[in-house]
């Protein structure tokens, strides 16, 4: 059936214009709460006693200049941070304490993060390494790749905060998401207590300086060609001095506008044409040099917008085309909680890391990896809403409401199809608009992953960000295999096109069809690449200044 929706698009589209026309009142749900998987943990666990000793093997260890052991904080509060960079709740933690760090900074409180892996590809320490620049961590990780650390503190989910007070013993346990306000007050009765005790001591460990960004582009993500994969099938030409290329240039919390053509051997070039923001995270519209975004994501061009998934200003953001203007949409700029707002009040109602968007003259969706479902904007009407997923991180198909997705990172909307890139669960989801319903390309679930090709039923991806369309296939970016795969849509064959060594590709989280070639941001090697699809060959994408 996916098969047909090709030529059908092309039919839907000569009678309508250049985008199918989705009945809007056949998406919107009713209003409900959405469903927070964290809420429903319990509360701190009665685990006590004396804390567990930390590995001493300098191999263990990352950003710090030697392993740190218990015996040797002693004196101080520990916070131990139980992680893996995959998860979204996990990353929602950094913030917080990055903030406890601050807060305390020059005082007897030391924050450890233990890496914990879920998937194989987590557990390569040059990996982790990537993560912790990606993500600015400034505190000591240890490594814990067989979860030994974890089994011995017994926890049993990622995120887990564990606080071990100044005379070693543990003094607080706590699953899933932790602001800093809570973290906060149990730290300030753990400190409160050592001294009454007599037991502080000096700091035993204090931050360094977080290192700039060096290189031009850092850590990209997700990117954008336009005319956009379901336009090229009608014949829109890319190289015809009006195509473009859009690139989230993550690390550096900006936007890249470039134009593209043919070069003299046939492949693809890129002049820059203008950037957004840069310089620093933050959270300001207005010109292209004053603007400020933090860790952008998600881009998709309308006619005369190019809208943001502004991942950890938890945003939804717009840029004019014409003027460069930058304007926030939707989202308040602090993370949410999983509660539904006023539809009609976008401004008001916060988000949880939007993570790809895709467009419509009419609308936008969006990847909402925070709360594990797709979101819908009406443009007209300025209104936004959950359209798909119950929120329960999950791998169910049916019904759009009732279907469960994990941490949705990528989108290709095509016709009456939505292609997701669902990672949590490794799999490629479909989203049939005209019948309501969710269902699976390939993938199984949350424990269900690998490097498989082959039928549907075989195929196993590991932690895939990112999907496109082009030529009567899906191209899946298959992250954390560090692959490009190509999957069949009639009957889901699936087969390695590009990469499996991390100095092809390396954790590449973005990619967009480009005529006859496949454009991939090559996230960890902080370059973007061209894959030449009717012969397999892979070379840099060039983009002149």
């Amino acid at each position: 059936m996916l098969a047909d929706s090709i030529e059908a698009y092309r039919e839907v589209c000569s009678e309508e214009g250049t985008t199918a026309q989705i009945p809007v009142k056949a998406l919107h749900l009713s209003e409900r709460t959405v469903t927070n998987p964290i809420d429903q943990l319990p509360g701190p666990s009665p685990l006590r006693g004396k804390a567990v000793e930390l590995p001493s093997n300098p191999e263990d260890w990352l950003n710090v200049d030697a392993p740190l052991s218990l015996e040797a904080l002693r004196g101080n509060v520990v916070v131990l941070d139980f992680w893996t960079y995959c998860c979204i709740n996990c990353l929602h933690i950094l913030p917080e304490l990055a903030a406890i760090e601050d807060r305390y900074e020059g005082r007897s409180v030391a924050v450890i993060g233990v890496h914990t892996a879920k998937f194989p590809a987590e557990k390569a320490r040059e990996n982790v390494a990537r993560a912790i620049e990606r993500h600015r961590i400034q505190h000591p990780i240890v490594l814990d790749p067989e979860q030994t650390l974890w089994r011995l503190y017994g926890v049993r989910s990622w995120p887990t905060i564990v606080v071990i007070g100044a005379d070693g013993k543990i003094f607080w346990h706590q699953p899933g998401e932790v602001s800093r306000d809570v973290l906060g007050e149990v730290i300030d009765r753990a400190l409160k207590q050592a001294e009454e005790r007599d037991l502080l001591k000096s700091a035993a460990w204090s931050r360094p300086e977080l290192a700039p960004n060096e290189g031009w582009l850092r850590h990209p993500g997700k990117i954008a060609v336009y005319p956009n994969a379901s336009q090229q099938v009608m014949d829109a030409d890319c190289f015809d001095g009006e195509g473009r290329l859009y690139v989230a240039d993550t690390g550096n919390d900006r936007i890249l506008e470039a134009q593209i053509y043919l070069g003299a051997d046939g492949w693809p070039r890129a002049q820059l044409l203008r950037s957004f923001g840069g310089g620093a995270p933050g959270l300001v519209d207005g010109s292209p040099d004053d603007v400020r975004f933090s860790a952008p994501q998600g881009l998709a061009r309308s006619e005369n917008t190019l809208w943001v998934a502004d991942t950890e200003n938890h945003c939804l953001r717009a840029i004019d085309i014409e003027s460069g203007h930058v304007k926030t949409i939707a989202g308040t700029g602090a993370r949410g909680e999983g509660v539904m707002g006023d539809p009609d009040l976008p401004l008001e109602m916060a988000l949880r890391s939007p993570w790809d968007v895709e467009c419509t003259e009419q609308m936008v969706l969006i990847a909402m990896a925070g709360t594990h479902q797709i979101w819908l904007y009406l443009i007209e009407e300025d209104s936004i809403f959950p359209v798909v997923g119950s929120g329960l991180e999950d791998h169910v198909d049916g019904e759009l409401a009732e279907a469960a997705l994990a941490q949705p990172s990528g989108l290709c909307w095509f016709g009456r199809y939505v292609f997701v890139a669902d990672s949590e669960v490794s799999s490629i989801r479909v989203i049939d608009l005209e019948d309501r319903q969710v269902g699976t390309v390939v993938g199984a679930g949350l424990f269900d992953f690998g490097d498989k090709d082959g039928s549907a039923a075989q195929v196993r991806l590991q932690h895939a960000l990112g999907v496109t369309v082009a030529d009567g296939k899906l191209y899946v970016a298959d992250t954390f295999n560090h692959k490009v795969k190509q999957i069949d849509l009639e009957g889901g064959d699936t087969q390695t096109v590009v990469g499996g060594t991390t100095d092809i590709l390396c954790e590449p989280g973005g990619i967009d069809a480009l005529g006859s070639f496949i454009v991939i941001a090559d996230t960890n090697n902080h370059r973007i690449r061209v894959l030449k699809r009717e012969t397999g060959e892979i070379r840099d994408l060039e983009i002149l200044p």
